[in-house]
């Protein structure tokens, strides 16, 4: 669907190299990778300014080539987007009572076996060296004059699994997942609602959309918003959706030739091809 604003909006970094995996049309994939460019293209085309922010102070000073989605690189350079650099994630630390409530919904989201597989695939993709050459030098934070390396998360998400250790064991057990990648995913989901006060604070309560990367649209619980947005138009009105067709018909047309029609996707069909989750 078309992302519809009034007036600016805000994504995030995630969504952003879930629009690269698009792009790059290689593996391992983001599994929301379609939603994502078609979302970053419609918010580019149709808000009035577009921002995005960043997980740690040290981040917000990053202009190395590579070191955020080229996407995002790309726009930025062009002048349709715009970091948030006064603040960041890391600043505004979540409270134990979210923190709390967020992991009982992770948790309760990873009771089902597709979602599972779909974590797993999507975590594949965020620990591809592609992101984590990026993501890795954005994750030391600033303590004073000091760095210190947090394990790719944010100190208080690091401090808050360390807590849950027991609860933590069960769920890699039954995931078959290391803790690590999933202190990773806990961390991306949550800072979501970091990067919800980032934007509110730097612009007022509710006056410009955030625009987040799916898996944070299904798994945050937050007090004050939805992180998914509801203002949407139809598909027939997408930009980024009718580029996806467009784009998947002459590649899938090159690749296997005329009569591979039920791989193509159409303009008002959202999208989909199989083995796609959004």
């Amino acid at each position: 669907m078309q992302a519809r604003v009034r007036g600016d909006a805000a994504i995030d970094l995630t969504l952003g190299y879930g629009a690269d995996s698009y792009i790059l049309s290689s593996e391992p994939h983001d599994p929301w990778k379609r939603r994502c460019f078609a979302t970053l293209v419609d918010l580019a085309a149709n808000s009035a300014q577009l921002h995005y922010p960043h997980p740690t102070r040290k981040s917000t000073l990053s202009t190395g080539a590579g070191q955020i989605p080229a996407a995002i690189e790309k726009f930025e350079a062009a002048g349709v987007i715009h970091r948030i650099s006064h603040v960041s994630a890391e600043d505004l630390p979540l409270s134990l009572p979210v923190l709390d409530a967020n992991f009982a919904q992770f948790v309760s989201w990873l009771e089902n076996p597709i979602n599972i597989d779909t974590l797993a695939e999507w975590l594949r993709f965020q620990l591809s060296e592609y992101v984590q050459r990026g993501h890795g030098p954005r994750m030391v934070t600033l303590d004073g004059r000091r760095q210190r390396q947090t394990g790719r998360v944010l100190p208080t998400v690091l401090e808050y699994w360390r807590s849950r250790s027991v609860e933590v064991s069960r769920i890699a057990r039954t995931t078959g997942m290391a803790p690590s990648e999933l202190r990773y995913a806990f961390d991306v989901v949550v800072r979501g609602l970091s990067y919800m006060e980032v934007i509110n604070s730097t612009f007022g309560e509710s006056e410009v959309s955030y625009f987040s990367h799916p898996v944070r649209n299904l798994l945050t619980i937050s007090e004050n918003r939805s992180l998914n947005n509801k203002e949407q138009l139809p598909d027939t009105l997408s930009w980024g959706r009718m580029l996806i067709y467009y784009l998947d018909r002459e590649i899938l047309t090159s690749r296997s030739g005329p009569h591979r029609d039920d791989r193509r996707v159409h303009p008002g069909s959202g999208g989909h091809r199989r083995g796609d989750v959004d």
